[in-house]
């Protein structure tokens, strides 16, 4: 009898395991954006939760200052790319790491108006890890974003983002738009390993294609 009870409790306590698993990875999700003043470029993110910064549930603060806060991790991979008529793609692909946190409201209520003030919405940190050059001279070095959206999502429709590269060319401020259909968007889904041997030219050179993280 006791045999069969320990193995019951096992058997559900392995269960109980497998569905909360199952449940972390259902907190997984993707998405891939363009940029208002880079068309040529994609910003293909997936973002994992990683804490609570504060919880609704038991933290007096989120009872006082209104919401829940939550951290997400965040990888993935830029995209600069673009086709002449009759040409082969042209692609640079660096990866790309942040953080998005996430503020929400406390079980739907209004801020508590004696509170510490706090708004809702979310904010992501990216950087593009890259580093690219020819003939010893660098052409791509790394690029900064600061984002934020009003929207209570990990992953909004819109970010309102500021940005700047290792050059030090500051961008002011673009906007990155959610790809419906990701799959649809072939920049989205180019994958690139070898640096292309085609000359990229800048803007300043006479060329239309556009990169934050080319010397401008």
């Amino acid at each position: 009898m006791k045999r069969s009870i320990l193995s019951s409790a096992r058997n559900g306590l392995a269960a109980a395991c497998a569905l909360i698993a199952s449940a972390g990875v259902a907190h997984a999700q993707s998405a891939c954006y363009t940029d208002s003043l880079f068309p040529d470029e994609r910003f293909v993110i997936d973002a994992e939760t990683q804490g609570v910064l504060v919880s609704s549930w038991y933290d007096l603060a989120a009872l006082l200052f209104g919401g829940k806060q939550t951290a997400y991790s965040v990888h993935g991979k830029y995209v600069y790319a673009y086709q002449e008529e009759g040409d082969p793609w042209v692609v640079h692909m660096a990866a790309a790491t942040g953080t998005i946190d996430v503020g929400t409201r406390y079980f739907g209520k209004n801020v508590n108006p004696g509170a510490v003030h706090t708004q809702t919405g979310a904010r992501l940190g990216l950087t593009v890890h890259i580093v690219e050059g020819t003939g010893g001279e660098a052409l791509f070095l790394p690029v900064t974003l600061d984002c934020r959206s009003t929207e209570t999502s990990v992953l909004p429709s819109e970010w309102s983002c500021e940005s700047y590269n290792a050059w030090g060319d500051y961008f002011g401020v673009s906007t990155l738009t959610r790809v419906p259909y990701q799959a649809d968007d072939e920049r989205c889904n180019l994958f690139e390993v070898v640096p292309p041997t085609m000359p990229t030219v800048s803007l300043s050179q006479g060329g239309h294609h556009k990169s934050r993280a080319f010397r401008q």
